[in-house]
């Protein structure tokens, strides 16, 4: 049993083991402090290095740029395992683990570092996650690690209160009148509050659950979700004396936030009054959308019988509710009325009506007596609205009103108010606008859409959505915001627009007043032709490649731009003195007498001159035909120059390489060679163009001072540049080697402008999107850390873009503080190519837009790494979701007539039923609505539209049952790349006869925006016979369809010209020369025509006929034909000439389903014939009666058993 139980721990060991887990443990701090973040990393495999990021809300958290690595996790005191954590952007933390000697970081668990934090002052729980992990095994491969986030708690308090001021309004003289105050902490913490001062004399504070228990300070709250996470308050006003009162309350805490730390003022008012007053509660609590009760008081010195008053809102969208008001007080027998009523201005106001039928009396005080239901709906902006209140009658026992005053009241509207914030604006008449100013077109943008709940009430947002499926809102729903709290909505666009003016409306749904608020984005669409420099890594003392790209969505033909390297100053000192008049001698160089001395592009020189009153100094650019100072040639972006004293300081950043001169203004012989070197230079030629995309043309430059130089690039035979993106000027970029440690180039990041660009189009227009742009070169470069490719990244794609939409910009980073990202590729998920990256700043593109389709594939998961000259980052997806560009259709309504099979006609051919014709390839149908949809059926490639069950004239199933069936129909162009739109050239209204499951074949064409197939002048889309010519779109019958073709029956004459146009008929015979055709003359209108109908005037669909003598019951005087009029016959559907009615009922014996009348049928009578006026038993047989005078009855037995009649069986004597 011993070495089971061993196995058994050894193989748990193992399982939990092999959990490879990387964790940040929860924990919880107290606001405002340092804590120590830790992080454990459990592995059944060893690693040799680990690189990961921490992220955290760095609004309320800040790292302290310190650490601890846990040398135990690491193999002990052999551990030679060092730390680099690098904050790349606030609340992101990168750190990276390693042995620079290869050690591994060992199997086991435990806690492997922690980080050093600081929380903020406000209270929460606060999620620290774990991302982008790489750990790399000693075959140099990935250990996958499960990853578990941490939650930190920082403990904080939060004075909360449901009320800063507590106001009575009106309370009658010696009334109890009590509110209830609620204080209470929302925090992690408990929440002590203090008292600060008091100036409560007429407000009492005691314990709401008694009402007599006093408040005393201090009070301890403790955290919200525990039983004591509040105090409720009861507050009293003193009713004793009439006036006006307010006070204050003065209250401290411990809560840490600048918002509420410190004292607080509470205020509390209250009228006391004694009059004959009506007052209507002030700030009752409601809702939109919700019905709510206030209240009404009476208070006076005097008792009421009866009272009247009208009330009256102050805003039309507060809804009175009818017959709402009720009695609070039930002690007499009064009853109250209210009804809603127009006044003469059409304002809507409650009447309510209350009195005694005994003319009882409500004693004084009253107090609350009535509550009325308001319901407020739509009203946007929070706060209180007035419920007015006016022809108030407060009638006594002598009948006499002695109202004296009335107080109007008000509801407080609870609820959540959407604002849009700035940059959104209101254009002056409550549209709101964001204008995006210039966005490139086909090209992906992120903005931000910033709005506020301003109300009282916590607003929930139900949906965001846009007009336009070039915008996408980002994100989940519902969304709820505190009061006064904000956020951004995110949207991405690829505006994909002809013209060049870009909008769309954002909706957002919600539940505030508004319900629904809309923004307009609106902005100017310029294709994008830019030029992007390559970030690279040069090299001191080589010529480096940097390459140029181009990306341009129109042709280009030359372009011309500025490129300015880096401008590293540096500043030096030359002290002078004079050696007599013939030199300045250098202190810095052992007092050397005019030496040669040497600089660099972008350094400064300070001069001291302390030669002396006579030795002015110049720098200058050269000297005089004497070989001395030249006064026009003095070097420009010098200060003080000429001083005799101080300093004279020279600033090369704009200055040339070259020879220049210090010399003494008096003495040509105190002179000597200033020497200007670059650090960074350009000499480039045309050799230096991409072939590729710049066959036959020409590249020269020019110098426009030290660190600038100018480029023009364009062809003497007009040729355009190849293609639309990729490199097309490999800029030679020289770095100077400096052997003088003191002025040699730092290492490091700099950047490099492109600046001025002009680009010009195939008709010389400058094309140009953005003017400047940047690269970065980096000198000495090196590497700690891996770039990343952040996770779960999602883009979203339109369908059928343009050849080269850049839909997106892949999000990336590198820790390392010189470093660049470069080198973006795909390398999973596009093995089709449909997609391409530009890999300087990682923008995706279309590069076969014919793959795109949202009817194909809705989704591409594409691998994507990137690289930072060192190092390839680990491969992360990126999801691109398809967009549906919704195809073309048209919509149309359809009417189906089915008429009866009378088994007559004109000329009729069974193929009218289904009106055919060549449907077109490209279009699908689908049923839309309609009131009849649900008994067709449509076929989807064919336009066949058929009944799921063929109609029956005399049982219709159509919605009006009158054999008119509705349906809509749904004509879709599946080219989603074409503009044409379906045109519908088949008949919309026609007639088939029952029993015909094939309704009709509905018939359409594609047509262009300006197409007219039948030449009559009227576009296809816009004619109502499109493929006859009809230019006066006559339409007798106003249904749509051009009477040149419409003929609903089939039978070749034209609906306008048909005396029958719903059954085929083409003979158009007309025995009666009436005008109606005889195959459909039906007078009665019962769907059978005159000639075979039973009952030609009298509807009677069924044409029932009950003694067969062609005379339909519905008109027959004599339904059952024997010779008995219907009126007078006691058996009229069924013949009976002599009229027997034995029981005298005036039914007929033949049809009498109870000869005797006894109640109980025939078919269950067991004496069918019993004396009239006997009385029955359930059987129908007589019961016996004792006689009247009988005055003597004896039971001599009773039994019930037995029975399963529910009779009881009584045996008895007369004993009369």
């Amino acid at each position: 049993m011993k070495r089971i139980i061993q196995v058994l721990l050894l193989l748990v060991g193992v399982t939990l083991y092999s959990q490879d887990t990387l964790s940040v443990k929860d924990g919880a701090y107290g606001y405002d402090k340092d804590f120590a973040l830790d992080l454990h990393l459990t592995t059944a495999t060893a690693i040799k290095a680990l690189q990961f990021d921490v992220k955290y809300d760095g609004n309320n958290f800040t790292y302290k740029s310190s650490y601890n690595l846990i040398k135990a996790r690491l193999g002990g005191d052999s551990s030679d395992h060092v730390i680099t954590v690098k904050e790349v952007v606030s609340g992101k933390l990168r750190i990276l683990i390693y042995s620079p000697s290869n050690k591994t970081i060992p199997t086991g668990n435990g806690k492997l570092l922690d980080l050093s934090l600081h929380n903020s002052k406000n209270y929460g729980n606060y999620t620290f996650e774990l991302a982008s992990v790489v750990a790399s095994k000693e075959d140099n491969t990935n250990l996958s690690l499960k990853l578990e986030n941490g939650t930190i708690t920082t403990l904080a308090p939060h004075f909360s209160w449901n009320n800063k001021t507590v106001d009575f309004g009106s309370v009658y003289k010696d009334a109890t009148a009590d509110f209830q105050w609620i204080i209470s902490n929302e925090g992690t913490q408990d929440l002590n509050v203090s008292l600060n001062k008091s100036d409560l004399t007429k407000f009492s504070l005691t314990q709401w659950s008694d009402k007599s228990t006093p408040i005393t300070w201090p009070q301890k709250i403790l955290a919200k979700g525990q039983s004591g996470d509040k105090l409720e308050i009861n507050v009293r006003v003193n009713t004793s004396a009439n006036g006006t009162f307010e006070e204050s309350l003065f209250l401290d805490s411990d809560d840490p936030n600048d918002d509420r730390k410190g004292v607080q003022e509470f205020k509390f008012k209250a009228i006391v009054y004694n009059d004959n007053r009506l007052v209507v509660q002030s700030n009752a609590d409601a809702e939109n959308k919700k019905t709510s009760d206030v209240k009404v008081s009476i208070n006076g010195d005097e008792d009421i019988t009866s009272f009247q008053f009208d009330l009256t809102p102050a805003n039309s969208k507060i809804e009175l509710i009818s017959k709402s008001a009720s009695l609070l007080k039930s002690a007499t027998d009064h009853v109250i009325s209210s009804n809603v009523r127009t006044d003469d201005s059409g304002n809507k106001f409650l009447r309510v009506v209350a009195y005694s039928p005994s003319n009882a009396v409500l004693a004084q005080p009253i107090g609350e007596i009535v509550k009325f239901s308001v319901r407020p709906d739509k009203i946007v902006e929070p706060g209180s609205y007035a419920i007015n209140v006016s022809n108030v009658v407060l009638t006594n026992k002598a009948l006499t009103n002695v109202s004296s005053a009335s107080e109007n009241g008000s509801i407080n509207l609870i609820t959540g108010r959407f604002n849009f914030e700035s940059p959104v604006f209101d254009n002056g008449s409550g549209k709101y606008i964001l204008n995006l100013g210039e966005i490139l077109r086909n090209s992906y943008n992120e903005k931000s859409i910033s709005y506020k709940n301003s109300g009282n009430k916590k607003l929930k947002i139900t949906s965001a959505s846009s007009t336009n499926p070039d915008v996408t809102v980002i994100g989940s729903f519902p969304i709820e915001m505190d009061p006064n709290g904000t956020a951004s909505q995110e949207i991405k666009l690829v505006p994909s627009d002809v013209s060049n003016d870009f909008s769309t409306y954002v909706k957002f749904t919600h539940d505030g007043g508004n319900e629904m608020d809309s923004v307009q984005v609106k902005g100017t669409l310029k294709n994008r032709n830019i030029l992007v420099m390559k970030n690279a890594y040069v090299d001191k003392g080589q010529v480096n490649t940097v390459p140029i790209s181009l990306l341009n969505s129109n042709k280009a033909k030359g372009m011309q731009f500025d490129v300015s390297v880096p401008k590293e100053t540096k500043a030096f000192t030359w002290t002078l003195t004079a050696d007599s008049n013939e030199d300045f001698t250098f202190a810095e160089l052992s007092n050397a007498k005019d030496p040669g001395i040497t600089h660099y592009v972008g350094d400064e020189i300070n001069f001291v001159n302390n030669a002396g009153s006579t030795h002015p100094l110049y720098i200058v650019t050269g000297l005089g035909a004497d070989g001395g100072y030249d006064a026009t040639k003095q070097l420009a972006g010098v200060t003080n120059q000429g001083a005799t004293s101080g300093t004279v300081k020279v600033d090369l950043s704009g200055v040339s390489p070259g020879t220049y001169y210090y010399i003494c203004g008096n003495h040509k012989s105190m002179q000597g060679t200033i020497i200007i070197l670059p650090k960074f230079s350009i000499n480039a030629s045309s050799s230096d163009l991409v072939t590729d995309r710049t066959s036959d043309f020409i590249l020269t430059q020019s110098s426009l001072g030290g660190v600038k130089y100018r480029f023009l690039i364009y062809s003497n035979n007009n040729s355009l540049f190849s293609g639309n993106s990729g490199d097309i000027f490999n800029v030679p970029f020289s770095v100077s080697k400096i052997d003088n440690a003191s002025m040699d180039i730092v290492n490091g990041a700099y950047n490099v402008a492109i600046e001025n660009i002009i680009i010009s189009g195939q008709d010389n227009a400058n094309i140009t999107t953005e003017s400047v742009s940047s690269g970065i070169i980096v000198v000495g470069g090196s590497s700690q850390f891996d770039p990343v490719v952040d996770p779960n990244q999602t883009a979203y794609l339109k369908e059928n873009p343009a050849l080269n939409t850049y839909f997106y910009k892949v999000k990336a980073s590198d820790a390392d503080e010189n470093n660049f990202l470069d080198d973006f590729k795909i390398v999973s998920g596009n093995d089709d190519g449909t997609f391409g990256i530009i890999s300087e700043n990682g923008d995706l593109f279309v590069a076969k837009p014919q793959n795109v389709d949202y009817e194909t594939k809705q989704s591409y998961s594409l691998g994507i790494t990137v690289s930072d000259g060192f190092s390839t980052s680990a491969e992360e997806t990126v999801t691109i979701k398809i967009i549906d560009d919704p195809n073309l259709f048209v919509v149309n309504d359809f009417t189906v007539n089915v008429y009866r099979d009378n088994n007559i006609g004109g000329l009729y051919d069974d193929s009218d039923d289904i009106r055919t014709s060549s449907v077109p390839p490209n279009v699908s149908y689908e049923l839309l609505s309609g009131n009849d949809k649900g008994v067709f059926s449509i076929g989807a490639s064919s336009g066949k539209l058929t009944f799921s069950a063929a109609p029956v004239f005399a049982t219709p199933t159509d919605s009006n049952k009158n054999n008119v069936y509705e349906v809509t129909i749904k004509v879709v162009s599946l080219d989603d790349t074409s503009d044409d739109t379906p045109v519908i050239t088949s008949e919309k209204t026609v007639s088939i006869k029952e029993g015909t499951s094939d309704a009709l074949t509905v018939a359409s064409m594609l047509s262009s925006s300006a197409s007219d197939v039948d030449g009559d002048g009227v576009v296809d889309s816009l004619d109502n016979c499109p493929n006859i010519a009809n230019s006066n779109q006559r339409d007798y019958d106003s249904n749509g369809e051009g009477d040149v073709c419409e003929d609903s029956d089939g039978d070749g004459v034209l609906d306008n010209k048909d005396i029958c146009p719903m059954i085929p008929n083409a003979d158009q015979a007309d025995s009666d020369f009436d005008g109606i055709g005889d195959v459909c003359e039906d007078s009665d209108s019962d769907g059978v025509i005159d000639s075979l109908d039973n009952c030609v005037l009298v509807a009677n669909i069924d044409q029932a006929d009950l003694d067969g003598d062609g005379i339909g019951d519905a008109c027959d005087n004599d339904k059952d034909g024997d010779t008995i009029l219907n009126n007078v016959d006691n058996c009229p559907t069924v013949a009976n000439t002599d009229q027997a009615d034995a029981d005298q009922d005036n039914i007929g014996d033949i049809c009498d389903d109870d000869d005797d009348n006894d109640q109980v049928l025939d078919i269950n009578d067991q004496c069918p014939n019993t004396p009239a006026g006997s009385v029955v038993d359930v059987n129908g047989c007589a019961i016996f009666i004792l006689p009247v005078n009988n005055n003597k009855v004896e039971v001599t037995s009773a039994t019930c058993i037995g029975n399963t009649d529910g009779s009881i069986g009584l045996s008895v004597e007369d004993n009369s």
